[in-house]
């Protein structure tokens, strides 16, 4: 009696150009509906692909993002305990539906954002104010009369008159002396600094430079500011130097999913924490609870701010930020 030669193997046929492209298509929106994300493996069952497979898209969907964008500007899928997370870069995010109200409340704030005399930040507002007045229709005789009954006083612009003068010394690459404020310190000093550019977070104004004095770039609200005087030499912004990536970096909270940490945060850094959602003023300093676990970029963004936050918890990033600050100290010695 003969044997039965073993049935051969069947190949898994390779997808299609146009199968791939709908595959993704549809994974990155039916991801990110859910805050909770997906599991991997019911979203490979969906796709009908193996789970290493599905992880290769995952990678490749990574890298989707403009030529020369920053990391903000590309998709960022990542698989956590087997779960999958979409985070949509802003410019693909749905554009918000505003109401009448909010559409008063965004009105009435841009103006206090003008008046800066930096040519295309302001035609840049107008032209946004042009076109929610002409979304309201109807709704823009109320506006009228709130507007009639809110004035914006000198106070309002605080720190707008020095802005002018620091874009002109950016554009030219003039360094410059400030007479600048310390709210930890509690005392105006004079410094010089290399105008790298200015950036408007939460309404309010920003120098960045790198400062002669700590010789590493720093950043100064212009509210704080008493004057601007241009100095003869000019300067160069460094290469490596990213003016969006220092923005992301310094003045936004990071965020994460999993793991709580506690901060204490002193000096200039209260002032900023205070700000922050679920801040707590204590004697001394200011203390905040973040939702997020803690990573090695996390150890690199507190140490950005000098000796004005100590991590109260958890242990481990108490040590890692220690551990760092030996690395650095050894690289010195």
């Amino acid at each position: 009696m003969k044997k039965k030669a073993p049935g051969k193997v069947a190949r898994r046929k390779e997808p299609t150009t146009a199968e791939r492209i709908r595959r993704l298509l549809f994974l990155v929106p039916f991801v990110a509906a859910r805050d909770d994300g997906v599991p991997l493996s019911e979203l490979a069952e969906r796709l009908d692909v193996p789970e290493e497979e599905l992880l290769a898209e995952i990678d490749l969907l990574c890298q989707v993002g403009p030529p020369a964008g920053d990391p903000a500007d590309f998709l960022l899928l990542t698989v956590e305990e087997g779960r999958v997370f979409v985070d949509l870069p802003q410019r693909l995010v749905r554009p918000p539906r505003l109401s009448a109200q909010e559409a008063f409340a965004l009105l009435l704030g841009a103006q206090a954002l003008r008046g800066t005399g930096i040519q295309h930040h302001e035609d840049a507002l107008a032209r946004a104010a042009q076109k929610i007045r002409r979304a309201l229709g109807s709704s823009q005789d109320a506006l009228a009369r709130i507007e009639q009954d809110i004035l914006l006083g000198k106070e309002d612009a605080a720190g707008l008159a020095v802005v002018p003068e620091l874009a002109r010394a950016a554009r030219a690459h003039r360094a410059v002396d400030i007479e600048y404020y310390s709210a930890g310190r509690g005392a105006s000093s004079r410094r010089g600094v290399d105008p790298y550019g200015l950036v408007n977070h939460l309404g309010a104004w920003y120098l960045v430079g790198r400062c002669h004095k700590n010789d590493e770039p720093r950043l100064f609200k212009c509210e704080r500011i008493a004057s601007v005087e241009l100095r003869a030499e000019k300067f160069t912004v460094p290469d490596d130097f990213d003016l969006g990536i220092f923005q992301r970096d310094r003045m936004r909270l990071p965020t994460a999913r999993t793991g709580t940490i506690k901060l204490r945060a002193t000096g200039e850094a209260a002032a900023r924490a205070a700000q922050w959602e679920g801040a707590k003023k204590k004697p001394g300093g200011v203390d905040v609870s973040l939702e997020m676990a803690p990573n090695e970029w996390l150890v690199g963004w507190i140490l950005g701010f000098g000796g004005d936050v100590e991590v109260l918890a958890p242990a481990e990033l108490r040590s890692a930020v220690r551990e760092r600050l030996r690395a650095i100290a050894a690289a010195h010695e």
